[in-house]
């Protein structure tokens, strides 16, 4: 999120902000964009997302660097309605502090070899993947327009 799709979505892409996230309680993986003015470019770098990590050179610094960004994102800080709602949340889903630890353990411990294994389910995204966009019509018809067909199909949610 912070080297590829921010350097390819938000730098030259124009959009305000992408990302890439993994659900380990739905299995779900996610790439996401927003404020996106390059819908098809943005879907092609998402696409894409396994050959940077098979191809690319990442130095022990960055590998690292990665590292404290993630534990960041699973340790942030939290108010007391957040803890409160957290707390709810790893009671519904069976998480203990344990089981935490265990995740930390993991994350500290990837190697580069972890990171380019990542590349074989970013690849099954790619092909077998679904994709939803919250935007205009405008934006959605010009995309099907661009890439032929109705790929794209327009629901109304609100």
């Amino acid at each position: 999120s912070t080297a590829y799709l921010w350097e390819k979505v938000r730098v030259q892409g124009g959009a305000y902000g992408a990302g890439v996230g993994f659900d380990r309680h739905s299995g779900m993986l996610s790439f996401t964009s927003y404020r996106d003015p390059n819908l098809l470019n943005t879907l092609n770098v998402f696409d894409h997302t396994a050959e940077f990590l098979r191809n690319t050179a990442i130095s022990e610094t960055e590998l690292v660097r990665a590292i404290i960004g993630v534990v960041g994102n699973l340790d942030t800080y939290m108010l007391p309605d957040t803890k409160g709602f957290t707390a709810l949340q790893w009671h519904l889903q069976g998480t203990n502090v344990e089981n935490r630890q265990h995740i930390r353990d993991q994350i500290l411990g990837t190697s580069l070899a972890d990171i380019r294994g990542l590349a074989d389910a970013f690849a099954a995204v790619a092909q077998n993947g679904r994709v939803a966009v919250l935007g205009s019509d405008e934006a959605i018809t010009a995309a099907n327009a661009e890439r032929g067909g109705n790929w794209l199909t327009i629901s109304k949610v609100l």
